[in-house]
């Protein structure tokens, strides 16, 4: 799906704004034909997530309904009209006027429905939009619906205790410590699920022969660049034509189009070479042409870079690169994961000013609109599906089908941006047993399949045996040392990440990131000596971190854990924020941010 624009060609209409929400409580919506009319409803943002915006929202984990009244432009005659929803969810079930339009399932990716038979021009119509954010043992990513419910990330350890209480009369314990690692909503990870439209919503009019997607890849060698338009097509058009343009130089080719597509390659002798310090990006005009008249055309922005993967390194270009920065959540207060460009841009901004030149999208596609951003002002992105807490009982055909459905959604989405480096297939699964190797394996060679020109990774967690590290190209490790394990300790924490990387690169003869490292911290408590939760102590891990992290030459990069406080739920580990930011929720600096900058502007 081409993300939406308005040109000579084709024309969008933001249905973002205030439309009217309402609870279904009891989970009889659709008995009661609430796509006619809701009963008793509020007024509700959007995008927005519904979390913040009322105080009996916070925590549901239920169904929400959304409705709003829109006219469909009475120019947009003899058009093909498409309605696009960025990201809603986790699941949403579409209504325009009485007519059932379809359903999606995962909240981080868009999908969108051809009205062109429902929706009249000149005419007002309804959209309601059924949205449910529960999450099962089948779903991606799962959990359980309420706090009475497991995540599916605590059988492993439930079934471990049923194994060897017997044996080990000590493990008698470990029932009362599961009970406490219990969270409310109950999910398998560390972030609030939320719920809602949390993008913005387009009505599109696009012409009925039209250009259908646009595939940009690249092949650099030596002082020439080969770059090949892969362009797939509806309709009854003859030729497309590709004009690129960097300053005032352009060049152009054409194609005849064949059952629906063509391919454009166009030379670019010396290209400027996209980078961080140089994110040189190129304009592509792709035109239909149906004999010689133009019927539809798309502009879109790419940057020419390659890149590689060694025993010991990265290769951005031939040249190693070496990634600073922290992981992210789409998160902020009352917006939730609703996006807001303002956030966006300050974001970024904050980025730049520590000096970080890369970040993971952690755990779940953010929205697109950080890919464009990053592309502009050279950030490298590892781009990162929704498999987040994937129990090992999960390792099945069925939930493997659905991974790769998603993986297959994100490349399609993602994969023209020259600022994603690496695809990143899961966070914190089990990954101890052989039958992740086979099942992460399958969904490294699905992403490969669809595009080799990216390295593949998998953020791992903390256990001393991972068979994921035989399939992935960069192995990434999130590790908690001197905060989960030996909190207060910094030396022995320092040692044992030193002891593990060495042992890990041994074995496996590839370059690591530790993509995970932190420790919470009070914004305005201090102590000295540094004690757990002061500023001084996660200023202290971090660097201490970061110390052991560069002494390697095999490692490719460290991203601490997290760029700014976020919203979690609720257990007695976290004062209602996970606070391992360097920045609170509302970006103001914590002393570690001071010092990463330190570090950080200075250069590796």
């Amino acid at each position: 799906m081409l993300y939406p624009q308005a040109n000579s060609h084709r024309d969008v209409l933001s249905l973002s704004g205030i439309w009217q929400f309402s609870l279904d409580l009891e989970g009889d919506g659709e008995r009661h034909r609430w796509w006619q009319g809701l009963p008793s409803s509020r007024p509700i943002g959007v995008p927005g997530s519904w979390n913040e915006q009322y105080q009996d929202t916070m925590f549901f984990m239920g169904t929400g309904w959304y409705q709003t009244d829109f006219y469909v432009p009475a120019q947009w005659r003899a058009r093909t009209l498409t309605l696009r929803f960025e990201g809603a969810g986790h699941s949403a079930t579409v209504w325009l006027d009485s007519e059932l339009l379809g359903g999606h399932e995962g909240g981080s990716l868009p999908f969108e429905f051809d009205i062109s038979r429902h929706a009249k021009p000149g005419r007002k119509h309804r959209l309601t939009v059924k949205i449910d954010n529960r999450l099962g043992p089948k779903t991606i990513p799962p959990g359980g619906t309420d706090q009475s419910n497991e995540g599916a990330g605590s059988s492993f350890l439930a079934e471990a205790i049923s194994n060897f209480s017997s044996i080990l009369p000590e493990i008698q314990m470990l029932p009362f410590l599961l009970e406490t690692r219990k969270q409310y909503p109950q999910v398998p990870f560390d972030f609030l699920p939320y719920g809602g439209i949390h993008r913005p919503v387009k009505l599109c009019s696009i012409p009925k022969d039209r250009i259908q997607n646009v595939r940009i890849r690249n092949d650099v060698k030596r002082t020439r660049a080969a770059v090949v338009f892969d362009i797939s097509t509806v309709g009854s058009a003859t030729f497309v034509e590709v004009t690129v343009t960097r300053g005032n130089k352009s060049v152009k080719a054409e194609a005849r189009i064949g059952d629906g597509h063509a391919q454009v390659e166009i030379g670019i002798p010396k290209p400027a070479l996209w980078h961080p310090d140089s994110p040189h990006l190129y304009h592509a005009t792709v035109t239909l042409l149906k004999n010689t008249k133009p019927i539809d055309e798309y502009h879109t922005e790419f940057g020419i870079r390659t890149v590689e993967v060694t025993e010991n390194q990265m290769l951005l270009n031939g040249k190693p690169i070496y990634l600073q920065g922290a992981c992210k959540h789409e998160d902020f207060p009352i917006l939730g994961r609703g996006l807001s460009e303002a956030v966006l841009v300050k974001d970024f901004s904050l980025m730049k000013w520590l000096g970080a030149n890369s970040f993971r999208t952690s755990h779940y596609p953010y929205a697109e609109e950080y890919l464009m951003l990053a592309d502009r002002m050279g950030f490298l992105v590892i781009d990162e599906m929704p498999t987040v807490g994937l129990d090992y009982k999960m390792y099945t055909d069925e939930i493997l089908h659905k991974c790769q459905n998603l993986l297959t959604e994100l490349i399609e989405r993602d994969g023209n941006h020259p600022s994603v480096i690496m695809w990143s297939i899961a966070n914190e699964p089990d990954t101890f047993t052989e039958s992740a190797r086979d099942f992460f394996g399958k969904l490294r060679a699905h992403a490969k399949a669809l595009d080799p020109s990216r390295p593949v990774t998998l953020a791992a967690m903390h256990v001393p045996t991972d068979y994921t590290f035989e399939v992935v190209d960069v192995i990434s490790i999130n590790r908690y040392y001197g905060w989960y394990f030996d909190p207060g300790q910094l030396d022995v924490a320092a040692r044992k990440l030193s002891e593990e990387l060495d042992a890990i690169h041994a074995q496996h003869k590839k370059p690591i990131l530790v993509s995970e490292f932190g420790a919470d911290s009070m914004a305005g408590l201090h102590s000295d000596p540094p004690e757990i939760f002061t500023e001084e102590y996660q200023a202290a891990l971090l660097k201490s971190y970061i110390d052991v992290i560069r002494s390697k030459d095999f490692t490719v990069g460290e991203h601490i854990w997290n760029f700014a406080d976020f919203k979690t739920p609720q257990t007695y580990t976290r004062t209602v924020l996970n606070r391992k930011g360097l920045f609170t929720r509302d970006r103001q600096p914590k002393l570690a941010a001071h010092v990463m900058r330190q570090l950080w502007q200075s250069g590796r």
